[in-house]
């Protein structure tokens, strides 16, 4: 019968409060009303966790993944309450920017069709080598620009569903 509010728990993405009591060097170990559940380390964080160790006492939230009443077998991911909240979190950083901003941020990457820009925590936008400069044509934009430098950008477009945010430099 507990397996079968499991399968329902698992269809309907319930999050538990997961106390870890083991760990392994796979994986970290807990209960689920009663059922040891086991959490791979590829499911702890959103990056891979290497040593387990620190988890043990810790309580963490998980949903479940797998659930095999067969092999009596439980498997959970913290990882995807994490992506849930960061992507969560991201489209409320992202609402907050409006068309027309002035903004600073940092060149994080370069292309040869245009400049990644970090302008706020987890918040990147690219500036399309047509956007860089209007005093010249350039062919790269390492000839306007280096990885590091710090410049006022704004905001041309917010796509929400996309994931992108277009700028361009004020010079």
């Amino acid at each position: 019968m507990i397996w079968d509010e499991l399968e329902e728990d698992y269809q309907n993405r319930t999050v538990f409060q997961v106390k870890i009591t083991d760990t392994t060097s796979g994986g970290i170990i807990g209960y689920v009303k009663g059922v040891r559940a086991f959490i791979p380390a590829s499911k702890i964080e959103l990056n891979y966790v290497e040593d387990t160790s620190g988890y043990l006492g810790m309580t963490l939230e998980a949903i479940i993944i797998t659930v095999d009443k067969e092999a009596k077998r439980l498997v959970l991911s913290a990882k995807e309450i994490q992506k849930e909240r960061k992507a969560k979190e991201y489209v409320q950083k992202v609402g907050q920017l409006t068309v027309g901003d002035v903004v600073t941020g940092t060149v994080d990457r370069i292309e040869s069709y245009g400049i990644f820009i970090t302008i706020g925590e987890d918040l990147t936008g690219l500036c399309h080598i047509s956007q860089i400069t209007n005093k010249k044509f350039i062919k790269h934009p390492l000839e306007a620009v280096s990885v590091g430098d710090i410049v006022e950008v704004k905001v041309l477009s917010v796509d929400e569903a996309k994931k992108r945010i277009q700028l361009t430099m004020i010079v």
